[in-house]
């Protein structure tokens, strides 16, 4: 199994809009026209932007494993892709505009990628076996691509009130793992404020990286716990902080070994 994801910060740099615009495939392009100017735009550009440097970096790796390897996409396990996932004990670093322009410039060109819909509207490359997810909030861009199904969602951590939030959309287990009955019930743990509005939006992209990865939306899995052992996934989550901002950041994954099996088994 492979993967690989990227951050990328666009609250700097505005001088490189231009260059990055330039860069988008044609299906982002007319998205990001197609939009009003402000925050969200910008958003829209750096999505489509890095998008676009994952799947150069993504086909660059590939024609590089076919060459050493000798052998075609259809021969080689997975499409290819070496078992090289990124460590899931580490945040990806965090990449900035001119760093992206950088790398997409440094790679050999490469067909732009292609995208349709599923009938429940999750979008994926044509005549390709990647999936990708995009999510972005405040200033951050998140993208994750591999070659199985895969999620991603990022929070940027506000003041909301997340414990009437936590009662109407979380699970039992998941308000009390957040402990809003503490007061009410004797002896019940209750974590700081700050940890536990950390851990609310911790579970929130939880519930939207897996929808995303099933293409579901986060919609079915309100009211009940997203767990690695009951879902057949694997989880890379954590915090970022940026500028004085928390980020809360999650990627679902088919679990491995679950694959390893079914494939066997196929």
């Amino acid at each position: 199994m492979w993967k690989a994801c990227y951050l990328l910060d666009m609250g700097q740099e505005q001088a490189m809009m231009q260059e990055m615009e330039a860069l988008l495939d044609r299906e982002r392009l007319l998205k990001y026209q197609g939009m009003k100017d402000g925050r969200a735009k910008v958003l829209c550009l750096g999505a489509g932007v890095l998008l676009r440097l994952a799947w150069a970096e993504s086909q660059s790796r590939l024609l590089l494993d076919e060459s050493q390897s000798g052998l075609c996409k259809d021969e080689s396990q997975n499409g290819a892709f070496p078992d090289e996932s990124q460590s899931e004990r580490e945040a990806p670093s965090i990449l900035t505009p001119s760093e992206v322009v950088r790398r997409l410039g440094e790679l050999p060109k490469c067909p732009e990628p292609r995208y349709r819909h599923s009938e429940k509207g999750k979008p994926y490359f044509e005549d390709s076996p990647l999936s990708f997810s995009l999510s972005h909030s405040g200033d951050m861009v998140l993208c994750a691509i591999a070659d199985h199904e895969i999620g991603a969602d990022l929070q940027r951590v506000t003041e909301v009130r997340w414990e009437q939030l936590a009662e109407r959309y979380y699970s039992p287990q998941e308000q009390d793992y957040l402990g809003i009955f503490a007061e009410k019930n004797a002896g019940c743990f209750r974590p700081s404020e700050e940890n536990a509005r950390l851990e609310f939006f911790s579970l929130w992209c939880r519930k939207e990286a897996y929808g995303k990865m099933t293409g579901e939306g986060v919609a079915p899995y309100l009211g009940r716990p997203i767990l690695e052992e009951e879902a057949g996934i694997s989880i890379w989550e954590g915090l970022l902080d940026l500028r004085e901002e928390t980020y809360c950041y999650c990627i679902t994954e088919q679990d491995a070994r679950k694959l390893f099996v079914e494939n066997l088994q196929g």
